[in-house]
């Protein structure tokens, strides 16, 4: 019913059987060379193949980063490079109705990024920009309203997003405290975007977080390991549905136009290692989301009542994981 009232059309019956079968690799190589004492120049190139799709051919990827030492605390970076991103032989989108692989989309990154050490023992600061232009974008499919379901692919609320490209473009800049090697403390901001060029113009992605903080240390005396993290960002983007809707009249629904609470996290982790010639034992204890912080990440929507032919719409938040303690144990060897 709800799809329905929306202006959805309803799936249909899929059979895809398929087995695709093939081939991929990729080699890279890079070389760097020192012009001068106070200028580094990197270049590389990689090289991709696949023969499991119609579309699939070779890729090849450039890359060229430069160093340059301003003033001895001082640096610039500067990188350039290509990358391209074909479906892996286990992507294929069968659950959508999908049974051939898409052509390959491939993204230009330019990356400018200026660090400074301060006279502080082990304090330095970054700020970096960054922006990526992703060309013939793949198809792909997403729940309008709750992808946080156990079939995502069965929700009447799937649809089919087609970008003819994307971009994502942002600042980050971080503050780093390591005044010696088993001790490091960061605080970092991020300011970012995300979006999808489609036929009416561009709209920003589902996953799109406009501010991030972050912050934490990492204490590792001796065998043991201590850590703590916090995370904070705004909201992901989402689709809300009106209070009321009216049979025979569809809404006019503006894809992903507002936002989910933000969202918050604090993390702790403690670990011992025990090492031995050729081999060690690490035993660890964690908890994620300690302070139990409940974190919406989706809205499920019910019809509440129906008064001539208009319904209620009522909105219940999905939350995210709740605090989740653990243990692990890791036994390395050689």
């Amino acid at each position: 019913l709800l799809a329905r009232l929306i202006g959805l059309e309803p799936r249909e019956v899929r059979d895809v059987q398929t087995s695709p079968a093939g081939t991929s690799g990729y080699l890279y190589g890079s070389t760097r060379w020192l012009p001068r004492e106070w200028l580094a120049v990197e270049a590389g190139l990689r090289w991709d193949y696949q023969d499991y799709g119609e579309n699939f051919d070779q890729q090849f990827s450039p890359r060229l980063s430069v160093l340059v030492d301003l003033a001895g605390d001082t640096k610039l970076r500067m990188s350039a490079g290509r990358f391209y991103q074909a479906e892996q032989i286990q992507e294929l989108q069968a659950a959508d109705g999908v049974d051939q692989f898409q052509e390959p989309q491939y993204a230009d990154h330019f990356i400018v990024g200026l660090s400074h050490d301060f006279w502080v023992s082990g304090l330095s600061a970054r700020i970096e920009g960054f922006y990526k232009e992703f060309k013939n974008p793949k198809s792909r499919f997403e729940n309008l309203f709750n992808s946080l379901v156990l079939l995502p692919e069965l929700a009447f609320d799937r649809i089919e997003v087609s970008p003819s490209k994307a971009r994502a473009r942002g600042v980050e800049a971080t503050l780093r405290y390591q005044p010696r090697r088993n001790f490091n403390a960061w605080l970092s901001y991020t300011r970012a975007a995300a979006d999808d060029k489609l036929s009416d113009g561009w709209a920003r992605r589902g996953w799109d977080q406009t501010h991030t903080v972050s912050t934490g240390f990492m204490w590792n005396p001796a065998n043991w390991s201590l850590s703590a993290a916090f995370m904070w960002h705004s909201g992901w983007k989402t689709t809300l549905l009106p209070d009321v809707l009216i049979e025979g009249e569809t809404p006019n629904l503006e894809r992903n136009a507002d936002r989910l609470p933000n969202f918050s996290s604090f993390d702790l982790k403690l670990g011992r290692t025990w090492d031995w010639p050729r081999q060690s034992l690490t035993v660890f204890a964690e908890v994620t989301n300690v302070f139990n912080t409940n974190n919406v990440g989706a809205y499920e929507y019910d019809l509440d009542g129906v008064t001539d032919g208009a319904y209620q719409v009522t909105r219940e938040g999905v939350t995210l994981l709740p605090m989740v303690p653990s243990l692990g144990v890791r036994w390395t060897f050689e």
